[in-house]
């Protein structure tokens, strides 16, 4: 199925309508931008972004938060940050939008979206911290923001992955109806045999690292003995100043004991196995039974090129004998126009000198009816002279 903006919509409203009605009601009205590759006064002087936008089949822009690196030479900067999408292949980069003051703007391509502060509701998407597909959904909104704006007409499927924005967006979709909160919808599927209660997670013994082999009494720990770090509500890619402040105050978690070597369990020895692995077969040797299965795989192939062969072979003599009965019927049908040419050019001559004997026959009528008017005269005349 194609992407375009009417097939996106159909599935969202299918699958998740909630969540994606939330998402129309938290998109704010969209910022757009034009550009005119053709103008030094609209993008700049830049040759990679030039070569980027040339390509474009649209000229608009979209402004999706505002530029903070982190560094002190920036910290009070008001510049903002605006996206640009390619349909095919799908792909967004954000440029610094940098204003002058003649007026005109130049676009400076921004390396890393940690260098950008996201507006809504691309900030509601997930902070990123050991997520890395936080990017994913922020990418995801932006194509279909500009979907829905008509700017592009279909997103390409990439290869590896064709489901990539349709998962995206979908989560993308929770993120934003749960206000920037991990939606309950996308954590919560695993098997029922696999569930635990709050409870008795609590319970749950957390095994201490240690090196020595000494037995150790399990304690139980409570939920109340560890401090859990109070919610922040964070953007999709936080500044580096950002994230070493949180990195400071951040309590740590407990870990997972993981074994040492001296903690280790050998396997019970086995010479037999032992024996064995010395000289194990490799596995692309091939055996008797190999041989005879793939003999046997070779004598059902022929068999049935065989079959295929014969039933190729009738239809091709059914298809000779019906173009042999067609070719007599044509030949028929030619012998038979060819006698209908025959007897209709000997009753065209028939029928010349039927007109020729008419023509004949008409003149002598026409001559003996002269005779006949002739010798009425003659006697007529011939009467008056007799008469006294």
């Amino acid at each position: 199925m194609p992407l375009t903006a009417d097939n996106v919509r159909s599935l969202a409203r299918a699958n998740f309508p909630d969540a994606f009605d939330q998402l129309r009601s938290a998109a704010p009205d969209s910022k757009w931008l034009k550009f005119d590759v053709r103008d030094d006064r609209s993008i700049g002087k830049d040759r990679a972004v030039f070569r980027h936008l040339k390509r474009s089949e649209h000229n608009h822009l979209l402004v999706v938060g505002s530029y903070s690196p982190g560094s002190a030479n920036d910290e009070d900067s008001s510049d903002r940050v605006a996206a640009h999408v390619h349909a095919d292949p799908a792909e967004v980069r954000f440029y610094r939008l940098l204003e002058h003051k003649d007026g005109s703007r130049s676009l400076e391509d921004v390396n890393s979206t940690s260098a950008v502060d996201f507006d809504s509701p691309f900030c509601d998407v997930g902070d990123g911290q050991g997520d890395h597909r936080a990017g994913h959904r922020v990418t995801a909104l932006i194509e279909w923001f500009f979907l829905d704006a008509g700017r592009i007409k279909e997103l390409a499927r990439p290869e590896t992955d064709p489901s990539k924005f349709t998962r995206n967006f979908r989560q993308a979709c929770y993120w934003v109806g749960n206000a920037g909160k991990p939606p309950s919808e996308l954590f919560t599927r695993r098997p029922s045999s696999a569930t635990v209660a709050v409870e008795e997670k609590d319970l749950i013994p957390v095994r201490p690292k240690r090196s020595s082999t000494i037995s150790f009494n399990y304690q139980s720990t409570s939920s109340s003995e560890i401090r859990s770090p109070p919610p922040i509500k964070r953007a999709a890619t936080d500044t580096a100043q950002v994230k070493r402040f949180r990195e400071e105050e951040m309590v740590t978690r407990p870990t997972k004991h993981r074994r040492t070597l001296s903690e280790q369990v050998p396997p019970p020895l086995d010479l037999s196995r032992i024996k064995q692995a010395s000289t194990p077969n490799s596995p692309r040797t091939p055996t008797l039974y190999d041989s005879q299965r793939m003999s046997q795989a070779r004598g059902e192939r022929i068999v049935h090129l065989h079959t295929q062969y014969l039933k190729l072979k009738t239809s091709l003599h059914a298809s000779e004998s019906k173009q042999q009965e067609l070719q007599e019927e044509l030949t028929r049908a030619k012998n038979a126009l060819t006698a209908a040419e025959a007897r209709s050019e000997k009753m065209e001559a028939e029928l010349k000198s039927l007109k020729a004997d008419f023509a004949k026959a008409l003149g002598e009528s026409t001559k003996l009816m002269a005779e006949m008017e002739g010798g009425g005269r003659e006697v007529a005349e011939k009467k008056t002279r007799g008469r006294p």
